[in-house]
């Protein structure tokens, strides 16, 4: 009999020590965004009252939810109410990239010009991420090319500057949006080139992004780069 890979939300949950019905209890309080009483949890996830609180407490004894009593102005006994614990890693399970894959298709076969529209939204996000310099402070095109590394790293592109002069490249080795460019390159690359652009017009850089050659290698990208005349 075939087993399916674990999903990375799984293996955490199991590391846990959690079961998948605990795991599922601890993420709807994460969700949830007020707290709950074992009764809500009960409600919410068709579960006996008593297993949902048996599931709170043991997750209380863990450190993983908090327990607080609730504030009544009205006769009767105060609930006690639930939260996950701060700084919980969480525990539901996100499919973010199947949404990036939805989303990029859909773009990619019903927009006029996906690969502009594509360049134009990377360049609108990258003007937001990139600090502008300081005032009456010029930035030369090595610090500019330093920085573009350092940005785009801090956003999961492992890159290097390489060249000299009207010659500069950016070498990019690894591209968090691979595995979604393999299905959607046009798009994909575009939304980079973008990035690159629009991270060093913010800068008021010297430099030009003017180009983008995809998987020249596996996993190995070059953008290429262009001095701006002064």
């Amino acid at each position: 009999m075939s087993m399916m890979a674990p999903t990375e939300s799984s293996t955490d949950d199991r590391a846990r020590g959690l079961g998948p019905t605990r795991a599922r209890v601890l993420a709807l309080l994460q969700d949830a965004g007020e707290p709950l009483t074992a009764d809500d949890v009960a409600t919410r996830m068709a579960l006996h009252a008593n297993t949902a609180r048996f599931h709170l407490e043991a997750l209380e004894s863990g450190g993983l939810a908090v327990r607080t009593t609730e504030a009544r102005r009205t006769p009767g006994r105060p609930r006690a109410l639930f939260t996950a614990a701060p700084g919980v890693a969480e525990v539901g399970h996100r499919s973010y990239r199947l949404l990036a894959q939805i989303l990029t298709g859909y773009l990619a076969n019903r927009l006029p010009d996906p690969q502009q529209s594509a360049v134009e939204a990377g360049s609108a996000w990258g003007r937001f991420l990139a600090a502008p310099p300081a005032p009456f402070h010029e930035v030369d095109a090595q610090e500019a090319v330093e920085a573009l590394v350092v940005r785009l790293g801090s956003v999961g592109f492992e890159s290097h500057a390489a060249g000299e002069g009207d010659q500069l490249r950016l070498e990019v080795n690894h591209c968090p949006f691979l595995e979604l460019a393999e299905d959607n390159r046009d798009v994909i690359c575009s939304v980079h080139l973008g990035l690159m652009r629009g991270l060093l017009e913010q800068m008021q850089a010297p430099v030009a992004a003017e180009s983008l050659e995809p998987l020249v290698e596996p996993s190995r990208c070059i953008a290429r780069l262009r001095a701006l005349p002064a």
